[in-house]
């Protein structure tokens, strides 16, 4: 009996230090500091991995690997990267522009904006199989996002919601203005579809003007059972950015007229309770189910 418990102990322990080293190379959000590079930070451990000379950096749903755009003299080009080995990863998608890409709630897929003959496509890459589909030609298509479940895209061209199957097939086409009446919109806007059925996105803020020129913009959403459309984001507070973990809390960055010092918002779109969580930071990414 005695042998017995010492081995259960021996198993225990060493299932812990197994957890805690894996916990090592897991990363829960990635941001660039201002006037700073792009980082990535493991809450429990306090740790931070910097980057040089990337962009659009985006965390995969169980924080161990990253997407990014690197930026060349005459093309960009898309790279992975594994956090535990430090491995770049060549994917071969490359173009005069290529921009957003975020990953799956599987993490088994990364969708991006690809320029092709001076129009904008979605590209979805199977990170697997390095595999690529790009599809949208001739539609100018915008900031792609996933719903919940992983099994489509959801883009839209300023007028038009689309959802997609990542093999290239149109499940569903929706006329913004007769679904949430007149709205603003720009090619930075990203629309997500919670599992509670709320419509979320970010777009400009007519209500909220400065003294400077400028496009002030919000956060969102409109309800599918109740059809109600209402601002979400804190009064006041100029956002950016915007990231969403599948599980009701959204990230985004930004600043209020007074201090116009951009900070990391978390988010909760049921309650609608904003926190800061990071400061002086922009370009938000985390991993799947936030904490």
């Amino acid at each position: 009996m005695r042998n017995f418990q010492v081995f259960l102990c021996v198993i225990i322990i060493l299932t812990s230090c197994s957890i805690r080293g894996q916990k090592k190379n897991d990363y829960d959000i990635g941001f660039k500091k201002i006037n700073k590079e792009f980082c990535v930070k493991n809450f429990s451990t306090g740790k931070l991995m910097w980057f040089t000379n990337i962009f659009d950096l985006s965390i995969s749903p169980d924080g161990k690997t990253i997407a990014y755009v690197k930026i060349y003299p005459f093309h960009k080009e898309l790279y992975l990267m594994d956090l535990g080995t430090m491995k770049e990863i060549e994917t071969g998608v490359k173009s005069r522009k290529i921009l957003n890409p975020l990953w799956s709630p599987d993490g088994t897929h990364i969708a991006f904006i690809w320029e092709k003959d001076d129009q904008l496509q979605i590209g979805v890459l199977n990170r697997w199989k390095k595999a690529v589909r790009f599809w949208g030609a001739g539609m100018d298509l915008n900031s792609p996002t996933w719903t919940s479940d992983g099994r489509n895209v959801i883009t839209h061209d300023l007028s038009n919601l689309f959802i997609f199957q990542p093999g290239g097939i149109m499940v569903k086409r929706t006329n913004l203005d007769s679904l949430l009446g007149r709205i603003s919109l720009s090619s930075n806007s990203r629309f997500w579809i919670t599992k509670d059925s709320l419509l979320i996105w970010n777009g400009p803020d007519k209500n909220f003007t400065t003294d400077v020129e400028e496009i002030n913009e919000a956060v969102f959403s409109y309800s599918f059972i109740s059809k109600e459309k209402k601002k979400i984001s804190p009064e006041g507070i100029i956002t950016s950015s915007p990231t969403y973990d599948y599980n009701n809390e959204l990230l985004f960055d930004g600043y209020s007229k007074k201090d116009q010092i951009s900070n990391i918002y978390k988010l909760n779109v049921i309650s609608g309770v904003a926190v800061i969580i990071i400061d002086s930071a922009i370009y938000p990414t985390c991993k799947h189910k936030f904490k």
